[in-house]
Parts: C-alpha cells; structure tokens; sequence
C-alpha cells in the first residue's frame, strides 16, 4: 500500500512539474512575443519628420514594417514590395493619377 501511494504521489508530482515547465516555457515565448512588439512600435520614432496619424503598420513578406502614407508615392520601389491589401492597393492606384488643369 505505503508503495502504491508513493508511486501515486510521485506521478502527480512529475505531472504538475511538467505543466509548471510547459506553463514558464509559454510564458517565456509570449514574454518574448511582447519585447518584439514594444521594440517595434518604439521603432517609430526612427521617422522623426513623419506625423504619427500618417503611419500604418504594413507587411513585407509577412514582416511588419512602418510606413509613412504621405511618402509612400515617392518611393514606389517600397510601395511594390509590400504585401497587398486595400490601402497598399490604393496607393498603388493613386501613383498613376494625373491632374489636368481643365480637370477642375
């Protein structure tokens, strides 16, 4: 009997270790998820003359990256290189916009 509930006791006790060592595992990785967010949102202040409310948050090969919407025109090679969506493909369209004076 004295050794059944050893044996009993001692697989409860692996068991909660386990979950303990999963558990701490986990929240490392989340832990470590959350210093490469912060990381990247305090990234923006690498775009100093940019305003803030013009700055998305886009994808380059699933890699996210800011973007200034103000500046993006300029730099087509960067606009193509972004992952579409419906802004990027927005932008895209607004590059070949042309105003003529007769147009107003």
């Amino acid at each position: 009997m004295w050794a059944m509930a050893a044996a009993s006791e001692f697989k409860n006790n692996k068991m909660e270790t386990k979950k303990k060592v999963d558990e701490n595992k986990r929240l490392q990785e989340d832990n470590t998820k959350l210093q490469e967010e912060l990381e990247f949102y305090k990234s923006i202040s690498n775009f100093p003359n940019a305003l803030v409310g013009n700055m998305y948050v886009k994808y380059i090969d699933g890699k996210k990256v800011w973007v200034d919407r103000h500046n993006i025109t300029h730099n087509p090679e960067l606009l193509h290189q972004l992952d579409k969506d419906n802004d990027v493909s927005q932008w895209i369209d607004d590059i070949h916009i042309r105003f003529k004076d007769n147009d107003w």
